[in-house]
């Protein structure tokens, strides 16, 4: 019994692999969201780290997100944060 094996085009080959492409992004997407969103301020250990970032900046009289500026220095995370350009626009 011989089976006859039927050869796929360039273009079929391009279609599934541009599907496979997109269902790799997406689970790659889907995986970063959920380990994101699974933490809430009532995660374990959540609430101490807010309590030590808020005296932090009590004791060095500093803004919360100047303490959080400085921990990703310290953590090297590679997080970049901008003060914001306030603009004045002037509607003539």
């Amino acid at each position: 019994m011989t089976t006859f094996r039927i050869k796929k085009t360039v273009d079929e080959k391009i279609a599934e692999l541009e599907l496979k492409l997109k269902e790799l992004k997406l689970s790659k997407k889907n995986k970063t969201v959920s380990k994101i969103d699974s933490i809430t301020k009532d995660s374990e250990g959540m609430q101490s780290l807010l309590d030590a970032i808020d005296s932090v900046a009590k004791i060095h009289k500093l803004k919360v997100p100047d303490v959080i500026k400085v921990i990703s220095r310290i953590k090297r995370t590679g997080l970049k944060i901008e003060n914001a350009v306030r603009v004045k626009s002037f509607i003539v």
